[in-house]
């Protein structure tokens, strides 16, 4: 019974699409005209590969597709995991800052800017935060989060206005931080808004508390003269689930072709989203941006 509810699981079937026996699957995908190539956790491989090579959930807006930057911009990716955003980015951008608190997705990060001899991904080992201080962390793959308790280990932050005046001007700023991003933007200063120019960003609402705290957001990202927009998951309809996995950049998986990879996970979403329904969404994409 265990066995088939575990193959029942999106995650446990995308292993085993993937031919995933050990604890890391290599992805390989195209951006800018070249491929790359990745190792990421298997147990993490169905929401990594969906959201960022399959869905692209945060390119949703033209003006947020990396293509779309020009050379001359710069990314901060936060909360860069084992770096599949950032190592997208590279080709298309000038510049990319890689934010990753945790040591063991921070290795693998680097593990993957080395074999793809990429050169203009920064790595910051430090959590994105509205302060300069120490917090503890979770570790949890890619649900690795900060927290005010002890956690399992204790993590410099980076402040967001700290970051902002380093660098000047943000072309693009994306984040899946999981469940900080609504502290880090209302604890952050208004002129420091005001130098991002896109911001895109994974929003946690949970609780009542902090869907409270996301509506004084989005008043707060309007003073700062951005326009938003919310979408309540990567794909907005039948069409998008059939026609993304088929010019999404994925190319394999540990080797094989991934047509009936991506054709999996499009039927998992649909099915998902069928369950689950839009109503009360507990995570939205949250995208604000400047004319």
């Amino acid at each position: 019974m265990n066995r088939l509810r575990r193959l029942s699981d999106p995650a446990s079937l995308s292993n085993l699409l993937a031919g995933a026996h050990g604890s890391l699957v290599a992805v390989s995908f195209l951006s800018g005209g070249r491929t790359y190539s990745a190792l990421v956790p298997s147990a993490e491989l169905w929401i990594s590969v969906k959201d960022i090579l399959v869905f692209e959930g945060y390119e949703m807006l033209d003006g947020f597709r990396l293509g779309h930057l020009g050379r001359d911009a710069l990314v901060v990716d936060a909360g860069a995991n084992v770096g599949l955003y950032s190592l997208k980015a590279a080709p298309l951008v000038s510049r990319v800052l890689a934010i990753e608190p945790s040591a063991a997705n921070r290795e693998l990060l680097t593990r993957n800017l080395v074999a793809n001899g990429v050169e203009n991904v920064e790595t910051r080992a430090s959590a994105l935060w509205y302060t300069k201080e120490t917090l503890g962390m979770v570790e949890a793959g890619s649900s690795s989060h900060v927290t005010r308790g002890r956690g399992d280990l204790q993590v410099p932050t980076l402040a967001l206005d700290e970051l902002v005046s380093e660098c000047g001007r943000v072309d693009l700023l994306k984040m899946d931080v999981e469940g900080a991003e609504l502290e880090i933007l209302l604890g952050s200063e208004l002129p420091t808004l005001r130098r991002i120019d896109r911001l895109v960003a994974e929003v946690h609402l949970y609780e009542a508390s902090r869907r409270e705290q996301f509506l004084k957001l989005i008043e707060r990202l309007r003073k700062a003269d951005m326009k938003v927009s919310i979408f309540s998951g990567p794909v907005q309809g039948l069409g998008d689930i059939i026609a993304k996995p088929v010019t999404c950049p994925l190319k394999k998986c540990n080797g094989r072709s991934a047509p009936l990879y991506r054709a999996f996970i499009s039927s998992s979403y649909l099915y998902r989203k069928l369950s689950a329904g839009r109503k009360n969404e507990p995570v939205l994409l949250l995208y604000a941006y400047r004319n």
